[in-house]
C-alpha cells in the first residue's frame, strides 16, 4: 500500500475540480459573470472538445498563511488569448496573456499563460480566468504559493528544455559530420528531422516567443514545426526501411501521410481547432500504426537494422499512448505528461543515432572492401601484361647466355676452347644471371600481397616501374628520361606508388603503340615544391580531349576498346594517391601531349 501511495504521489500532482462557465455567444463580459445569477458548472478537468466558445473559469484563491506573498496561477498548455479578472475597490481589473498578447508586469518573465497577485495574511479572492483558443482545448491550472516556488518550477522545466535542445544539438552535428562524409540521404533526412524537432521545442518552449514577441506567426510556426517534423521522420523511416523494396503500397501509403501532414498549415489557417482534432484524433495514430506494421514487417523481411529500430520507435509509442490516455481521461497534471515526449524523443534518437553509426560502419567496410577487391583487380590487369613483359625482358640475356655457352661447346669440340673465351664466357653468364635476378626480385617485390607504409626515397619506387617497363618500352622504341631533383624521405606505401608509376607509363606506351607515334618519349621528374613532393609524368602522344580529362578517372572509363582496357587502372590510382596517401593525382595537356601530376605531403 505504502508503494502505491508513493507512485500515486510521483504521478499525480493533485485532483481539482473546477467552476466552469462556456460562453456560446462570446457576448458575455466580467460583470455578467460575476453576477450572482450567473450559474457556473463544476468539472473535474479542463478538457474541452473542438469548440469556438469563450470558457470561463471561477478560480478561488486563499493565503494560508500569516504573511502577505504573490499567489501565480499558471494554466499550462496555453491558450490564444486569456484575460486574467481580478476585484479591485473601483471594479474589476484586467490583465491580458496568452501567446498572441503582449506580455506586462503581472505576466511572470519567460511565462505567457500565467498570472501573479499579491495577497495578505489569510485573505480570500476570486479570479475569473477568461480563455479562447485557437488550438488547443485542454487545460490544466497549477497554483503556487508563492513566485519562488512558481520560478523554480519553471526552472526545472527549462533546465529540462534546455537539456534536451542540447543533447539533439549534439546528435545533430554527429549527423552532419557523417552526411558531409558519406553523401547518404538518409542522414539528410535524419538531421532535418532533428533539426525541426529542435525546432519545435524552442517554439513549445517560449525562446521564440520570448525573442520576437507574441503574434499570429507564432501558432504558424509550431504547425510547419510539428508538420516538418512528422515529414521527415516518414523520409528517414522509408530510407532505413527500405519500403519500396519492402512494400510498394506501404510506400505509397506513407507518401500520402507526407501529404498529409504538408497541407496541415493549410488546415490551421482556416480552423485551427479542427486541425488539432483531426490530427491527434486521426492523422498520427493512423500514422503511427502504419509506421510500426512497416517495422514489423521489415524485421520479418529480416530488413538490416529492424529490430533496433523497432527498440527506438516502441519508447517513443508508449510514451504517445500514456499522453493520449491523460489526454482522453482528464488525468491531473505529472512528471510524464509534461516531460515523457522529451525523454522518449530522446531515447529514440539515442537508439536511431545507434543505428546510423552501424550502418556507417558498414558503408565503411563495404568501401574497404571494395578498394581491396579493385586493388586485387588492378593488379591482376596488368599481371598478364607484366609476365609478357617479363618474358620480353629475358629474352634478350637468356639469348646471350645460350650463345656464349654453344660458342664455347663448340670451341671445346674443336679443341680450340681457350683460358680467355671460358672466362669471357662465364663472365657474360654471370652478368646476365644477375640480370634476370634483378627483373625477378623487381618483380616479386611488385606483387606482394602484404601492405606495409614505409619511409623511402620516392625515386626507389619510380626506378622500379621504370625498371619493370623497360624492355618493353625499348622494343617499341620509347625513350624514358628521368630527372631527380630531390632524395627526400617520404612516408608511402612502395608498392602502391609502383602500381599507380606503372598505369599511367604503360598508358601512354599504348598510346604510343595505337597512334604510331615516332620520337616517342616519357619524361618522369621528381620534385619538392614547398611542402610537397612533386612527380609529373609527361609524354609526346598528343595528349586527350578537353572534354574526357574530367572522365579519365572515373571507375569504369576507359578510351580503349573492350579488349584492351577496363577503366580500373587510372580510377584506382586516383584512389591510391588521394585517400591512401592524402596526395593528389591530376592532369593536364601540354603541347605535343599530356602531363599526369601527383602531389604527395612530405609529412602523409
Amino acid at each position: 500500500m505504502k508503494l502505491l501511495f508513493i507512485l500515486i504521489f510521483i504521478f499525480f500532482d493533485s485532483l481539482s475540480a473546477y467552476e466552469v462557465l462556456r460562453d456560446k455567444s462570446g457576448l458575455l463580459t466580467i460583470k455578467d459573470v460575476a453576477s450572482k445569477n450567473t450559474t457556473f458548472q463544476t468539472k473535474e478537468n479542463l478538457h474541452f472538445k473542438h469548440t469556438n466558445d469563450t470558457i470561463w473559469v471561477k478560480y478561488p484563491l486563499h493565503n494560508a498563511f500569516n504573511y502577505p506573498t504573490e499567489k501565480a496561477i499558471q494554466l499550462q498548455y496555453a491558450a490564444t488569448h486569456m484575460n486574467f479578472y481580478e476585484k479591485k475597490d473601483d471594479g474589476f481589473s484586467v490583465y491580458k496573456a496568452g501567446y498572441l498578447m503582449p506580455k506586462n508586469k503581472n505576466v511572470i518573465y519567460q511565462v505567457h499563460n500565467s498570472y501573479t497577485t499579491s495577497m495578505e495574511p489569510n485573505e480570500e479572492k476570486v479570479i475569473y480566468i477568461q480563455i479562447q483558443s485557437k488550438m488547443s482545448t485542454i487545460f490544466t491550472l497549477k497554483e503556487f504559493d508563492s513566485k519562488e516556488e512558481f520560478y523554480y518550477a519553471s526552472s526545472k522545466y527549462n533546465t529540462i528544455s534546455i537539456a534536451f535542445i542540447a543533447i539533439m544539438i549534439a546528435f545533430l552535428i554527429y549527423n552532419t559530420f557523417i552526411y558531409l562524409i558519406t553523401k547518404d540521404k538518409i542522414y539528410a533526412y535524419y538531421i532535418t528531422y532533428l533539426l525541426f524537432v529542435i525546432l519545435f521545442q524552442l517554439v513549445k518552449s517560449s525562446v521564440i516567443l520570448d525573442i520576437f514577441g507574441g503574434g499570429e506567426y507564432f501558432y504558424i510556426l509550431l504547425v510547419i514545426s510539428i508538420s516538418l517534423t512528422f515529414i521527415f521522420l516518414i523520409f528517414f523511416m522509408k530510407e532505413i526501411l527500405r519500403t519500396k523494396e519492402l512494400s510498394y503500397k506501404l510506400d505509397i501509403v506513407l507518401n500520402i501521410f507526407i501529404g498529409i501532414f504538408m497541407l496541415f498549415p493549410l488546415i490551421f489557417i482556416f480552423d485551427g481547432q479542427l486541425l488539432q482534432m483531426i490530427r491527434n484524433a486521426l492523422i498520427v495514430p493512423l500514422m503511427l500504426l502504419v509506421i510500426t506494421y512497416t517495422i514489423v514487417l521489415a524485421i520479418i523481411k529480416k530488413v538490416l537494422y529492424a529490430q533496433y529500430i523497432l527498440l527506438g520507435w516502441s519508447v517513443f509509442i508508449l510514451c504517445v499512448f500514456y499522453i493520449a490516455i491523460y489526454s482522453s481521461f482528464g488525468l491531473p497534471s505529472n512528471f510524464i505528461s509534461h516531460h515523457g515526449m522529451l525523454i522518449a524523443t530522446v531515447l529514440e534518437v539515442v537508439v536511431f543515432s545507434i543505428v546510423l553509426a552501424l550502418r556507417f560502419q558498414k558503408i565503411k567496410l563495404d568501401s574497404l572492401l571494395k578498394d581491396e577487391l579493385l586493388q586485387r583487380q588492378s593488379k591482376e590487369a596488368q599481371m598478364g601484361e607484366l609476365l609478357g613483359m617479363v618474358a620480353h625482358q629475358w629474352k634478350q640475356p637468356l639469348s646471350i647466355i645460350n650463345t656464349s655457352s654453344m660458342s664455347n661447346l663448340v670451341s671445346l669440340e674443336l679443341s680450340t676452347l681457350t683460358k680467355d673465351s671460358m672466362k669471357e664466357c662465364l663472365t657474360k653468364t654471370m652478368e646476365n644471371s644477375s640480370y634476370l635476378a634483378e627483373t625477378i626480385d623487381e618483380f616479386r617485390s611488385f606483387f606482394r600481397t602484404d601492405r606495409i607504409k614505409e619511409f623511402t626515397k620516392l625515386s626507389k619506387p619510380i626506378n622500379r616501374a621504370v625498371k619493370i617497363l623497360e624492355g618493353t618500352l625499348k622494343s617499341h622504341g620509347v625513350l624514358i628520361q628521368l630527372d631527380i631533383d630531390t632524395d627526400k624521405e617520404v612516408e608511402v606505401f612502395p608498392n602502391e606508388i609502383t602500381q599507380v608509376m606503372l598505369n599511367i607509363i604503360k598508358n601512354a606506351d599504348d598510346n604510343f603503340v595505337e597512334n604510331k607515334t615516332e620520337d616517342a618519349r616519357v619524361h618522369i621528374k621528381l620534385f619538392s615544391h614547398d611542402t610537397n613532393m612533386e612527380v609529373h609524368i609527361c609524354d609526346n602522344g598528343g595528349g586527350i580531349d578537353e572534354s574526357a580529362l574530367d572522365k579519365i578517372f572515373l571507375q569504369d572509363y576507359t578510351t580503349k576498346d573492350e579488349a584492351t582496357g577496363t577503366g580500373i587502372g587510372l580510377y584506382m590510382s586516383k584512389r591510391i594517391i588521394e585517400e591512401h596517401h592524402n596526395g593528389k593525382l591530376y592532369t593536364k595537356n601540354i603541347d605535343d601531349g599530356i602531363c599526369f601530376i601527383i602531389e604527395l605531403p612530405q609529412n602523409i
